[in-house]
């Protein structure tokens, strides 16, 4: 089948009236000699015979003028038909070739203002004449005409057909403009230029392509490296413009604006798509970074480097270029004012760029850079979808050299629905292949203004180090409009350039080292948040406001309804990126300015130093919620280095009048207070001080519940969700937190959270809504009531006593079943007296509450029943009811165990009266052993790493028991103790290793982008808690040791002691109690000691396992633990005394019992030898009296006494010592009073002194002084 291009070459051939040019034409296949003519004068002038190219061959004019002209072998070709070649003599060479000047008058034709014009197809016009491929002929025309009256551009050469080559030409215009003219080919040409490269100062068009012409070609010689250079161009100064429909065109490897050598040699615009141009192509995709293949270079110009304008120039892409730059890309050629690429009057779904490389401005990559106006520019209204994808703006090709654009973008005065790079990338933290790398710029990266420019899209590119915003929403004057643009809240109702979409607030990254995950999370204040985008960007260096720009795209991620994002990211930021930054993107797309980010105060690269999310900024100069410049809160006491936790803490109503107040009376809804206790709250916080975390607590506020029904309000019961089906309640968690009126700040709002300064709004109070946002950023919220509406039974006798968002920011304490609790511990005590019950209710209600915070306030820092809440490679990680996790998060241990249940348990008080507990308040520091249900060891049973932990509770065949925790226990409860058995200990039908969890190392502290996703987002839990009277049940309620004294007045419950001795009468019976800790009181520095815990009695079958104790190791260390062997009562260790001098206390527990003894460590005896005062030999004797206040002191060998006189009766008298040697002689010494000895170091003896802490040497038979401070 013939192609079409062949089939018209055929039809034309067949409709000619010559028939001799037919055999003309079918001779030349054999002879392509025959198919060319050569001109040979530089005339205008017709005077041969054009009827046909043969019939000019052979009359070429008169006698006197042998020559052809230009113009007879044009008009002549057009005679004949297709295939020629018109080449030029070359004695030509360097000639200018005139053309006429039309005077016909204008018709709908197309070419009547071009001086010649080709008609035919397949002709080629070559001004190469000695084969060096480059413009050895310039056609002269004039630049303009007058017709009709009208001034006309005249073009030197007009083309309406098709399948033709222009080449290797010096030209002043060409014109491509008929529907018929397609598949034509300019290639090598100087358009506008002379052949010395200079301007012709041509006062029209270089290359023009319209009327529906399409398909041509406009490129470079790639043979001879010689490209189309279009330049100089005045007047209506357009480098290569196409318009009125024409489509599908091509220009490639072409220099606009720049001449042959590199130089400028301006068109005002290099470029112009205008009057519905469509589906044309500036450029292509080249496969290195240089300007080669496909690639124009498009500079110098002074207007615009490319313009596209107009309704319906759309679908035009331009690709692969080279736009303000020189034509190495290693300087800047600037096109003018309006930029590199400028698109304006409703211009659409045109592209800018597409794919390019990984490292390098490749394939579709424009470079657009050091142009005098932006490098992108888009205006008006309508101008809308188009897209801007995948180029270097303000760059070198490398995307690091500087080559700025006065903006990198400017999206001004109205264009819509423009696309700014893309979020699709080939690989983690790449902008490739469709984002663009917007730096260096003089202004703003990008540059979004006038209040009808909106839903612009700016996505995944790389915008750093511009000079000033890297993206701003500016005012109408956009010049002197760079800075932040401040959030409005709430709900960002406010409009303007893309429509001032907020950015998000409170954004931070946190790396988690267990799981080699980075979290960014943050905040959007916006009303259609979960319709928006968040992405999130890697950022090096900070604008001066502590905004960041977007250097490295990370990722993206959809925001809760409320506002709350999260970002979880495979390993650590890209190195050297110490900051991430965020944009949000509405659902009709429009993208914000970039967000604040975490600062560095201290410039130590690391802006988050404790990891509480908290910003190191924000601690040390609050935050600023809105980004207005100034800080909204300041976060009180707040350290840098120390992790934070603020919760804001409020209490319902009291439960009302209810029954009489008596401890005994069974009915449920006794009445008490919602008020949290202040020694519950101490307790918590300090349980958190001795792990390092400071948790900060803001006294709360009574609230009224927001009801309908006056009954469930007053008892303080609140629904956690809106749920129809609960009776009288229409108010959530939420409603009270922020509010049922549409907003939390006023005297109307009904809101709770923060304080009521903070929701005030009058002349002195206009900032509520800032404030409450940046303290939505930093605190937690709990409410303290009386119980959750979703279980509410009046007659239910246990539930659950809390409730919290898995790592979020909320959470509920239910008094009502604390209280129930706490009356069923102290009426357990029946002979007690109603003061003493009354003191044990007290007790219990202050431990019940500091157990429920801390176990739901662990739910908020990412903690669940068994541990991480975190998806682990490891199963059943979050099992519940785990013996082995000690942990206030473990049923097992949130309430239970905290006190010692036995006989005088009353008699406990400490100096306030209260009932002292003995189970520490904490979570687990991941220290005990795994435990494997498959195989478990009865002997052994569990070690506790923590000192106070005097019971372990576990199920066997899903029945509760409580055992010793420091000895071996019966697991499978069948009374043989077996070294390889099996249990379900917690009774969840799976047997499987359970692991400890380390709780202090691994807590979440980022709520703001919970999974929870929002306000009171609590999950439902169906597991019922373990309460005290179930404990009271296991622990109380038998003889658990079998020795014939029941539990609950048993003083050593969980070991058999049948004549319940006590002998220090500390009501632990001897067979739980240590009887003594024994270590020498003194010791020097990096030396080690022996020392001894010793039981009353015999260690049972399994041994025991005492818990050691050093108050400072970084002065003298223990073991964490040391056994006992059955039958064996005395244990040893080892103290080591490290560098460091000072006094320790060292503590060993047993079960509740326990002993602790206060150690001295001090400096060493110094090297030297030489005495500085001899005090005593041999042969004297001094006689001194007593002071009976001394007490012998022993030394650590055994082999020496040291003692003190007893015979020192003034006050003011020196002490005396006695050294008994091994050979039996007494020495007596003097000492000064302020002298205190010590035992014995390497055989050697010393004297410590109090004042100045040099010690005293002395040997069998002689005493020195020594200053420790001599070498």
């Amino acid at each position: 089948m013939l192609k079409k291009s062949t089939l018209s070459f055929l039809v034309y051939i067949l409709l000619s009236s010559n028939l001799p040019m037919i055999g003309e034409f079918v001779q030349s296949k054999a002879h392509a000699e025959s198919l060319e003519i050569v001109v040979t004068n530089t005339s205008a002038i017709i005077d041969g015979n054009i009827g046909s190219v043969s019939m000019l061959k052979a009359e070429p004019g008169p006698l006197n003028d042998p020559t052809i002209s230009f113009m007879e072998a044009l008009k002549a070709v057009n005679n004949t038909g297709p295939g020629y070649t018109i080449r030029f003599d070359p004695s030509l060479k360097g000639k200018e070739i005139d053309l006429p000047t039309p005077t016909l008058a204008l018709t709908d034709k197309g070419y009547d203002n071009t001086a010649a014009v080709l008609d035919v197809p397949f002709t080629t016009i070559d001004g190469d004449v000695d084969g060096n491929s480059k413009p050895d002929i310039m056609l002269k025309a004039f630049d303009w005409t007058i017709i009709d009256n009208k001034l006309w551009y005249i073009y030197s050469l007009g083309i309406n057909s098709d399948h033709n080559v222009i080449k290797n030409l010096a030209i002043s215009g060409i014109v491509i403009d008929k529907a018929g003219a397609f598949e034509n080919k300019i290639i090598g040409n100087y358009v506008g230029l002379t052949l010395e490269s200079q301007s012709r100062g041509h006062v029209a068009s270089g290359i023009n392509i319209g009327f529906d012409a399409h398909h041509n070609v406009v490129e470079g010689n790639h043979i001879a490296g010689l490209k189309n250079d279009v330049g100089g161009t005045r007047g209506r100064g357009i480098g290569v413009d196409i318009y009125e429909n024409a489509n599908n065109n091509i220009l490639k490897n072409n220099w606009i604006g720049i001449s042959p050598d590199g130089a400028a040699i301006p068109n005002d615009i290099g470029v112009m798509l205008e009057l519905g141009a469509h589906h044309n192509l500036i450029g292509g995709s080249r496969s290195t970074s240089q300007c080669e293949e496909t690639c124009n270079v498009i500079s110098g110009n002074s207007v615009a480097g490319i313009y596209i304008t107009d309704p319906n120039t759309k679908d035009n892409q331009i690709s692969g270029n080279y736009i303000g730059v020189n034509a190495a890309g290693t300087g800047a050629l600037p096109n003018g004012v309006d930029g590199g690429v400028f698109i304006t009057n409703q211009a659409s779904y045109n592209v800018i760029g597409g794919l390019r490389g990984t490292s390098f401005c490749q394939f579709e990559c424009n470079l657009i850079s050091g142009n005098a106006g932006p490098g992108v520019f888009l205006k008006d209204p309508g101008t809308m979808q188009n897209k801007i994808n995948g180029n270097y703006i303000g760059t070198g090709i490398d995307g690091i050299a500087a080559f700025p654009n006065i903006y990198g973008i400017l999206i001004l005065d109205g264009p819509s629905k423009n696309t700014v790079g893309s979020v699709d990338v080939a690989e983690p933290y790449s902008c490739a292949p469709n984002c663009n790398v917007i730096r260096h710029n003089r202004n703003d990266g990008v540059a979004v203004s006038g209040p009808d420019s909106i839903g612009n899209s700016i996505r995944g590119n790389e915008i750093g180090e511009n000079e000033g915003l890297g993206i701003n929403l500016a005012g109408s004057d956009v010049s002197n409009d760079n800075k932040v643009t401040p959030n409005d809240v709430p709900n960002d109702s406010d409009s303007g350039p893309n429509d001032l979409m907020n950015f998000p607030t409170g954004v931070a990254a946190h790396y988690n080292t267990k799981t080699a995950k980075t979290t960014v999370s943050g905040w959007l204040d916006h009303s259609g948040a979960n319709n928006a985008v968040v992405d999130v960007y890697a950022v090096k260096t900070l604008d001066p406001g502590g905004f960041g720009e977007g250097e490295r795209y990370l990722g993206s991620t959809k925001p809760s309804k409320d506002g709350a994002w999260r970002l979880e990211l495979n390993g650590q930021l890209p190195t050297g990126y110490s900051f991430v930054s965020a944009t949000a993107t509405s659902a009709s797309g429009s993208t914000s300015e970039f967000s604040a980010v975490c600062g560095d105060p201290d410039r130590n690269g690391n802006p988050d130093n404790d990891g509480d999310t908290l910003c190191d900024d924000w601690e040390k100069k609050g935050i600023d919620y809105n980004g207005d410049g100034f800080s909204d809160i300041l976060l009180t006491d707040a350290n840098p280095d120390r992790p934070d936790i603020y919760v804001d803490v409020d209490y319902m109503v009291d439960n009302g009048n209810g029954p009489s107040p008596n401890l005994n009376d069974p009915t449920f809804n006794l009445p008490h207070s919602h008020k949290p206790k202040d020694e519950a709250l101490a307790e918590v916080i300090d349980a958190f001080d001795r792990n390092g975390v400071s948790l900060h607590i803001t006294p709360g506020e009574e609230m009224e519940p927001i009801a309908e029904d006056g009954n469930l309000g007053n008892l303080g019961i609140l629904p956690i969700s809106d749920l129809s089906s609960t009776p009288g309640a229409v108010a959530t968690f939420a409603d009270l937190k922020m509010g049922k009126t549409g907003s939390a700040c006023g005297e109307q709002s009904n809101a709770h959270f923060g304080t009521q300064d903070d929701r005030k709004v009058d002349q002195n109070h206009a900032n509520c809504e800032n404030i409450l946002g940046a303290l939505r950023l930093s605190f937690r919220y709990a409410i303290f009531g009386h119980h959750i509406a979703e279980e509410y039974d009046p007659n239910a006798l246990v539930g659950h006593t809390g409730v919290a968002e898995s790592s979020g920011n909320d959470f509920f304490i239910a008094l009502g079943f604390i209280e129930r609790y706490a009356r069923d511990v102290a009426n357990s005590f029946k002979s007690a007296t109603p003061q003493e019950i009354q003191k044990i209710y007290d007790r219990e209600v202050i431990d019940l509450q500091a157990a429920t915070f801390m176990h739901e306030l662990g739910h908020t820092l990412g903690l669940g029943h068994g541990g991480t809440l975190v998806p682990s490679q490891v199963p059943f990680f979050d099992a519940n009811y785990k013996p082995n996790y000690f942990s206030v998060m473990n049923y097992a241990y949130q309430f239970n165990g905290r006190g010692k249940p036995a006989k005088n348990y009353i008699g406990e008080v400490d100096s306030t009266g209260q009932v002292r507990v003995n189970r520490p308040l904490d979570y687990s520091k991941g220290t005990a052993l795994p435990l494997k249900e498959l195989e478990l060891n009865e002997f052994e049973g569990i070690v506790v790493p923590q000192a106070g932990w005097p019971n372990v509770l576990f199920q066997s065949k899903g029945v509760k028991y409580v055992a010793p925790a420091e000895q071996g226990i019966d697991w499978n409860m069948n009374g043989i103790p077996e070294e390889d058995t099996m249990e379900d200990l917690n009774n969840d039908g799976i047997v499987e290793e359970m692991l400890d969890h380390d709780d202090w190392r691994n807590l979440d502290y980022d709520f703001r982008g919970s999974v929870a996703k929002g306000d009171a987002q609590f999950g439902k839990n169906n597991e019922p808690e373990l309460t005290n009277k179930d404990y009271l049940t296991l622990i109380l309620g038998d003889d658990f040791d079998d020795d014939g004294t029941t539990t609950r007045t048993d003083n050593c419950p969980v070991i058999s002691n049948p004549g319940q001795e006590d002998s220090d009468g500390d009501s632990i019976g001897d067979a739980c109690s240590l009887a003594n800790l024994s270590f020498q009181s003194k010791m020097p520095v990096n030396t080690v000691n022996s020392a001894t815990v010793t039981l009353y009695n015999p260690a049972p079958v399994g041994g025991v396992h005492v818990v050691l104790e050093s108050s400072d190791p970084a002065i003298a260390e223990v073991p964490s633990i040391v056994t006992i062997p059955a039958g064996g009562r005395i244990a040893t260790f080892d103290i080591s005394s490290k560098q460091t001098k000072g006094v320790v206390t060292i503590s060993a527990h047993f079960g509740s019992s326990a002993l602790s003894q206060e150690l001295k460590v001090i400096v060493n005896v110094p090297s030297s030898t030489s005495p500085i005062s001899y005090l005593y030999e041999d042969g004297g004797e001094i006689n001194q009296a007593y002071d009976e206040s001394l007490n012998p002191s022993v030394s650590g060998d055994g082999s020496t006494i040291v003692s003190m006189d007893n015979n020192c009766l003034t006050a003011d008298c020196t002490y005396g010592i006695s050294i008994f040697s091994s050979d039996g002689e007494n020495k007596r010494i003097e000492v000064p009073s302020a002298w205190l000895p010590v035992v014995s170091y390497d055989g050697q003896y010393i004297l410590y002194s109090e004042a100045d802490d040099s010690p005293w040497l002395f040997q069998q038979h002689s005493l020195y002084l020594y200053d420790d401070h001599t070498e």
